[in-house]
């Protein structure tokens, strides 16, 4: 055989980590809730779930809701659509199948850009690194719109940098398109917007020319305009009731300081566990810390100046946007959660090759380096499957089938509802706020109890924990135990030194609710 084609080694490296991605997308059902989905994707799939069943964009049957970013719910509704009738289980892995595709996607994107910036060897590198790290794998399957959000940031970044220099009419409509594809994938997708809009700003206003941007900028607000009238209309305000919701309940638990330290430091690890996962046995993992370390320091003092200049000047919207991706996830959200760090995977595949490529003059090195990597994605890989993504979805599963056997005529409420709204018949009430904008509002102003009274809410199922963080007074609602359920095995931190996640194990309570007035 001749020498495989710069065109063939990178399909290779996209439908080898497309099939890996799909195989996993037909695991059963238990696979899936062990090793993958997190309780939110649900949220997602019971929304797509009532659409398609003609109740109408709610999560509670009643309650129109905005707490999900429209273009995934949109593109779940015809994978429902199509899939529910065979089954209930069939859409769940259609959606892992389309975010496959997703990051089949991103992967050539990042080959095209890393590819103008630095080269074929480099490009190369960024599409293996996307397409077989273990990190990107079990993130963009846990089922949410990540892997979406990052297809469609890779096409975006691709299209604007290598048009920038010769935008036109045509050119400035597609950008403006796809930057508002960006904020309906996700809405933090604004800041890189952001970035864009403040770059070619200074490029009009040095050149006395406004009409791409004026073009740009229209296209985009006539894209996410419909959302925007929906949200204010249906659902009381602009952006997702689920921000709020979450920030009002992370500072009931904790004070301020403890989440901004937590979200600085959970960023700075998920960024390490692009490359080391640090939960495998310590002589992996410090090998692996020092040869990150080596990469990341080394390498770059041995990168040519020209070229570090040109990588800064392709990318430099992006760290524009980077720069308001942090401020507001560590000082106003308060989180940083694996999904949103996603993000920051994309810009380390598109930075990380160029600058690591960049100290190597001699080819040799080549396919040592993708030797090395794949050993290490190896090592990586067993210890994230070992432990799956947030196995506590399979305890939920199992309080479903006992919720369903409750009288069917009660109502039951849940703080994390999305497993147990899914899989049960009835509608279970979301009580974080998170999906039901009426819940939101009684726990803003300390009504949970009258919200659970007054809805004839007869049973809660949670842990104590989360009845807590709803703040939950005891003395205006009287709760009887019915059922527990204890998990075996906790979810294991993804943190190293601390432990910002409270991962421990729980028992989750299905209790009965009753009016101490009505006794």
């Amino acid at each position: 055989m001749g020498v495989w084609s710069e065109k063939q080694k990178l399909w290779t490296v996209i439908l080898i980590g497309l099939f890996i991605r799909i195989i996993f997308a037909l695991s059963s059902i238990e696979t899936l809730l062990l090793k993958f989905f997190d309780d939110d994707a649900f949220y997602y799939f019971s929304l797509a779930k009532n659409m398609v069943q003609g109740q109408g964009i709610v999560f509670n049957k009643g309650v129109p809701t905005n707490g999900f970013h429209p273009l995934y719910a949109g593109i779940l509704f015809l994978i429902f659509k199509l899939l529910l009738p065979v089954s209930a289980t069939a859409p769940l892995r259609g959606a892992l199948i389309f975010l496959s595709l997703c990051d089949a996607v991103t992967a050539y994107f990042v080959y095209k850009i890393v590819r103008n910036i630095s080269g074929e060897p480099p490009a190369l590198f960024a599409a293996f690194i996307w397409s077989f790290n273990p990190w990107v794998i079990f993130t963009s399957l846990i089922g949410v719109e990540s892997a979406l959000q990052t297809a469609v940031l890779s096409g975006l970044i691709w299209h604007f940098t290598a048009n920038r220099q010769k935008l036109n009419t045509k050119k400035s409509f597609i950008l403006g398109f796809l930057m508002g594809l960006l904020f309906l994938a996700r809405m933090d997708g604004v800041f890189v917007c952001a970035g864009i809009f403040l770059v070619l700003l200074k490029d009009a206003v040095k050149q006395k020319k406004f009409r791409n941007i004026i073009i740009m900028s229209g296209v985009a607000m006539l894209t996410v305009l419909p959302w925007l009238v929906f949200s204010v209309t249906k659902a009381g305000s602009l952006f997702p009731v689920s921000g709020p919701a979450n920030r009002l309940l992370r500072l009931r638990d904790r004070p301020y300081l403890y989440w901004v330290f937590g979200s600085v430091y959970a960023t700075l690890a998920y960024a390490t566990q692009f490359f080391t996962f640090i939960g495998v046995p310590i002589p992996f993992s410090a090998v692996q810390i020092v040869l990150i370390f080596v990469l990341a320091f080394l390498a770059p003092l041995l990168y040519t100046r020209k070229k570090f200049i040109k990588l800064a000047k392709h990318l430099n919207f992006m760290f524009i946007a980077t720069s308001f991706y942090v401020i507001y996830y560590w000082v106003i959200q308060l989180a940083m959660r694996r999904w949103y760090a996603h993000y920051f995977s994309l810009l380390i595949t598109l930075t990380f090759p160029v600058l690591f490529f960049g100290a190597f003059k001699n080819r040799k090195f080549i396919k040592p380096v993708f030797s090395v990597f794949t050993v290490l994605f190896l090592i990586n890989f067993t210890a994230l499957y070992g432990q799956g993504n947030s196995p506590v979805q399979a305890m939920r599963f199992e309080i479903s089938d006992f919720i369903d056997k409750l009288p069917s005529s009660e109502k039951v409420g849940s703080f994390n509802t999305g497993v147990l709204q899914y899989f049960t018949e009835r509608d279970v009430v979301n009580l974080d706020g998170v999906m039901n904008p009426a819940t939101f509002r009684a726990l803003k102003q300390n009504q949970i109890e009258d919200y659970i009274l007054n809805n004839n809410i007869k049973y809660l199922v949670d842990s104590q924990e989360d009845l807590e963080r709803i703040g939950l007074d005891t003395s205006k609602i009287k709760l009887i135990p019915v059922a527990t359920f204890s998990e075996t095995e906790p979810q294991k931190s993804y943190m190293t030194f601390f432990d910002f996640s409270n991962f421990r194990l729980r028992t989750f309570h299905i209790l009965e609710v009753s009016n101490p007035e009505n006794e």
